[in-house]
């Protein structure tokens, strides 16, 4: 069961500030690490485990692989149009 976790926007806040503090390449190796977290978990997990619904009580009736997606693709399609702008910003300076 995961902890509970601050909103969204608190939390997302929070690791953007705590980011700030590193090197460009502690991030992309932390992201790197996250990545592939994320991979195994999903190889590792059974079929049964990421999309039966009532398998985890924890996700009160959601499939498991509804949350990896809101955290992976969902989460990085809402940011693209912040992170595009920021690029443009810094590749013009």
């Amino acid at each position: 069961t995961p902890l509970p976790y601050p909103e969204l926007d608190v939390l997302n806040a929070q690791v953007l500030a705590d980011s700030r503090k590193q090197s460009l390449s502690e991030v992309r190796r932390q992201e790197r690490t996250a990545y592939q977290k994320i991979l195994s978990l999903v190889h590792d997990a059974t079929e049964k485990e990421l999309f039966e619904p009532l398998y985890f009580d924890w996700t009160e009736g959601r499939p498991f692989e509804g949350f990896i997606s809101d955290n992976t693709i969902e989460h990085y399609e809402e940011h693209l149009p912040e992170v595009t702008a920021w690029l443009k910003r810094i590749a013009s300076r």
